[in-house]
């Protein structure tokens, strides 16, 4: 009753998680560094403001090695998909329809 959004059955089958953007890496290393250097105090939406700053100022060989992380996941991704077996019951389609009465 109380867990989290469209959470159900006992976890055993749950979807795997979709791939990350090489961007969503580049924040997070990004990130990484402010917090270690301690620097500036930043909020966090300044704090991505930054981060989207240098990622529009980076060329495409500085954006390989995230690219490169990014193909990784996205092969994890697609191998997980391979194996993952939607949980048999009720589908979004079905709990709609039994609401109309």
């Amino acid at each position: 009753m109380g867990g989290p959004k469209g959470g159900g059955g006992d976890g055993s089958s749950k979807k795997p998680k979709g791939p990350v953007s090489a961007y969503a890496y580049f924040v997070k290393i990004c990130r990484d560094q402010w917090k270690r250097e301690g620097s500036e105090k930043l909020s966090f939406a300044d704090h991505s403001k930054k981060c989207a700053e240098l990622w529009k100022e980076m060329s495409a060989s500085q954006k390989m090695p995230f690219v490169e992380l990014q193909m990784k996941d996205k092969t994890r991704y697609q191998k997980e998909m391979r194996s993952y077996v939607p949980p048999t019951g009720t589908t979004r389609r079905n709990r709609q329809r039994g609401k109309r009465g």
